[in-house]
């Protein structure tokens, strides 16, 4: 069985704050399942596309502010 992470945890993994990990999946970059209350649960592979997401956003950034 996968194991699912609550936003807190997904973001401490992932590491990101929760804001940007929420800002994502507002974004349509991810789409966690949901629990019955409405609370995003993330699977491993969301965690790691999460923070490749970040990697290339901060590496691209970075790249602009030389």
């Amino acid at each position: 069985m996968t194991q699912l992470r609550l936003l807190s945890q997904a973001a401490k993994e992932a590491g990101i704050s929760r804001d940007t990990l929420r800002g994502y999946c507002l974004q349509g970059l991810l789409a966690p399942e949901k629990d019955s209350s409405g609370r995003r649960l993330f699977e491993a592979a969301d965690i790691d596309r999460a923070a490749a997401i970040y990697q290339r956003h901060r590496h691209r950034r970075g790249k602009h502010a030389m």
